[in-house]
Formats: C-alpha cells, structure tokens, sequence
C-alpha cells in the first residue's frame, strides 16, 4: 500500500494543505461479503501520533456507509456492496491529525483517495421485447430480412461481459425446405423456399449470450413469423364439358361452365380464377367468373348468324387474380444461400388452356316476298273478263343442300 510521508506538526505551513490522490483500490462490484471486510491500509512514516478519518463519498455522501477507516491504524473497510452500473468510482478524503501532547487533534493534512468498482458479470443481455412478431408473404424470396431483434448488456461497455452474440436456439416446426439465420446486428431471415401448405406459423426462439470470463450469460426471446398464402398453385380444368348449344339469333344465353380445380386458399386473389377466351371472331362472347364457384360462365353477348357457320371453336385460359410464383429448393449448401428455383410473379405464360366448341342450331324463319308490290294489267273482250294470273315468288331463307327453295303461286284478281 501506498506511504504517506508527514512532517512534525510543529511545521504549522504544511497544515490543512490538501495533496493530490495518494492512495487507489480497487473493489469488487457485488462482493458477497460477510461485512465489513478490509479494503487494504494506510501505512504512514511519522514523527508523532496520528489519527486518520474518512469523509466525503461512501462515507456520508452517496452511497452513504458503504466506507470506514479505523482511526488508529488506518485500515479501510469496506460494509456493503457497490453496483458499478451506479458508481465506477469512489473517491473520499483521508484525513490526517495530529495527537497533540495535551491529547487533543490538529488536522494536519487531507489525501484524496481513489476506489475503482470493478465490474462483474452481473448482468444477462435483456431484449426490449420478449415476443416479436412478423407477417410474411410465402412468396418472399430468401435472404429477405424478416425483423430485427435487440438486445442490451448493462455491464461494463467494451469489456467481456457486456459483448454478446445471437443465435437461433430453436424453430417450431422444423421444416426441412427452410433455415432461419440471425446477425451479429439482430436481423433475422432465411434460406428456402416458405411454403404455406406446409406451415402457417414459425415459432422462433432466439437466444443473447455474453462473453463473461467466470460466468456467462444469456436471456431468450421469441420470435412469431406468420406466413400468409400466395399463388403458388395454377388452377386446372376439370370435368369434360367441352361442347355448348346456342340458336341463332340469340343473346344473353349462358353457353356452358367450365369448373376448376385450385389448391390456393379458398376465396383470397390466389384462388379466384380468371378467364380469358381466345380465336372469337367478331367478339360474340364473353366469360365471367362464378363467384361462389370458381366457375367459367361463357355467355353469347352478341348473336351468331347460321350463315356465318354452324359452329365455333374458342380457347379459353384460366390463371388467378393474383400472379404465379414457384420456389423449388435444389441443394442446401454449408454456406450462404442455398441454391433455389424462384419464379416470382408469372403472368400469362404456361397457363392451362382448353378448347370448347360452340353449336350453333338453326331457326325456321318465315317465307318473305322476293318483291313488295306486283303491277297486275286487266284485260276485257267483249264484255267477257279475262283472268290474268299472275306468278308472285317467295323466298325461305331456311339452306337445303346449299341451296335456296323458291316457291311460286298464282293470285286470282
């Protein structure tokens, strides 16, 4: 311990003089005790009798009681524990008397001494949120940053105790086409492909663990990953319904539906089905979708004309409201991401197309007259009429073989 040098009291021009710091310990944050135990002593080379005192911080200053010294042979004592995230460092006054001959004390000088609080592992890194939560779409691409975990460490900063790392301690359910990872920084993600069908909810438990040199330690967080489902399955046709009946003329009718088949959650953008129809010349139809269904309903919005043709052939594809994607893994590797096939966003390419035929059924239409009005000529002789017939034509528009049936009459006038 350090000596402290003081000359005969006599020497009035040294007292109540104040010198710099003369002494430094050193205590333990958190010391378990028993109380009091000595802190260390001062030692002093004098020519007389001397008292010591303690005064300032730790004695009646904040934190009060924690600092004594024994008056006779300058042993500091230290009664209870000292947190260092409150106080790094203690510094009280020493004071020095003088025993004069008549009994009584004379200050003699005051030493300033310093008491460093050494840190101990005392404190677990604490994350500010003990669940964390996130909604995800399954068609995210990996490596994508999900959400950011944070944790603090109240020890001392820079040393072992108050540095962490992160890790994933557990994944419920452990899916094998998906790996969750965490940085040095808190940001969580992954590698695969996220499938819905599969699973719905990721449940992560990530843990913060110090680099204490006696002991280390660690506090856990979770972390809830919700998936949200995405058009990762085309819709298919099914059934046989490929042919459908309309008369000519007609409008407004509904042809025929086409059902579907699709793996997507029931009414969300990547169930409900669209419909495109192809090679309709003069734009007589149109198709709607079934709401409640998911069927096609085409319907004949402007009418055919027999004479154009008996019957039409349309194609008509289906895709879904919402995009196309497709994630397939290929390999796991030991480092970086893993190597997957992401298609995101397909639109229009390699959609299910059926063919349909539409038959189109004849109507009588009634016979008309090949002219509107016919001049007639009477002819007399000799107070005898003479009848003049006259052939008028009517023409049905209705085909036989090819070809169009006149029919011709005679009217009597």
């Amino acid at each position: 311990m350090p000596i402290v040098s003081s000359a005969s009291p006599s020497e009035k021009h040294i007292r109540q003089k104040r010198s710099s710091t003369v002494a430094s310990f050193t205590i333990a944050e958190e010391h378990p005790g028993p109380f009091p135990y000595e802190l260390g002593i001062i030692n002093m080379k004098t020519n007389y009798p001397v008292r010591f005192a303690l005064q300032g911080q730790g004695v009646e200053k904040d934190p009060v009681g924690t600092l004594s010294v024994d008056q006779d042979t300058g042993r500091i004592y230290v009664h209870k524990k000292v947190d260092y995230e409150l106080y790094k460092v203690l510094r009280p006054e020493l004071v020095i008397y003088c025993v004069e001959v008549h009994g009584s004390l004379e200050m003699v000088s005051k030493h300033g001494i310093e008491i460093s609080i050494a840190d101990i592992n005392d404190h677990a890194p604490r994350f500010q949120n003990k669940v964390y939560e996130t909604t995800i779409e399954e068609s995210l691409s990996q490596g994508t940053k999900l959400t950011m975990v944070l944790a603090i460490d109240g020890d001392a900063p820079g040393t072992t105790n108050s540095k962490f790392d992160y890790r994933i301690a557990s994944v419920i359910p452990n899916a094998p086409n998906i790996e969750f990872f965490i940085e040095q920084s808190g940001l969580i993600s992954f590698k695969g492909c996220l499938d819905y069908d599969v699973t719905q909810k990721y449940t992560i438990l990530v843990e913060a663990k110090d680099h204490g040199e006696v002991v280390r330690l660690s506090s856990m967080c979770t972390v809830v990953v919700n998936v949200l489902d995405r058009n990762n399955h085309l819709p298919t046709f099914i059934g046989h319904v490929e042919t459908g009946r309309v008369k000519a003329g007609e409008s407004g009718k509904h042809v025929l539906r086409l059902q579907v088949e699709d793996k997507d959650k029931k009414n969300t953008p990547a169930w409900r089905a669209k419909y495109t129809i192809y090679e309709d010349k003069g734009d007589h139809f149109k198709i709607e979708t079934d709401p409640v269904t998911n069927d096609g309903v085409l319907i004949v919005e402007k009418p055919l004309m027999f004479e154009e043709g008996a019957e039409r052939t349309l194609s008509i594809s289906v895709e879904n409201e919402e995009p196309y994607f497709y994630c397939e893994l290929k390999k796991k590797t030991t480092t970086g991401l893993w190597q997957v096939v992401n298609t995101g966003g397909m639109s229009g390419t390699g959609v299910p197309t059926q063919k349909v035929t539409i038959i189109l059924e004849d109507i009588s239409d009634p016979p008309i007259f090949a002219r509107a009005v016919e001049d007639v000529t009477e002819m007399h002789e000799k107070n005898t009429t003479t009848e003049l017939l006259l052939p008028v034509t009517m023409v049905d528009s209705e085909q036989t073989n090819g070809l169009f049936i006149s029919t011709s009459r005679y009217m009597e006038d």
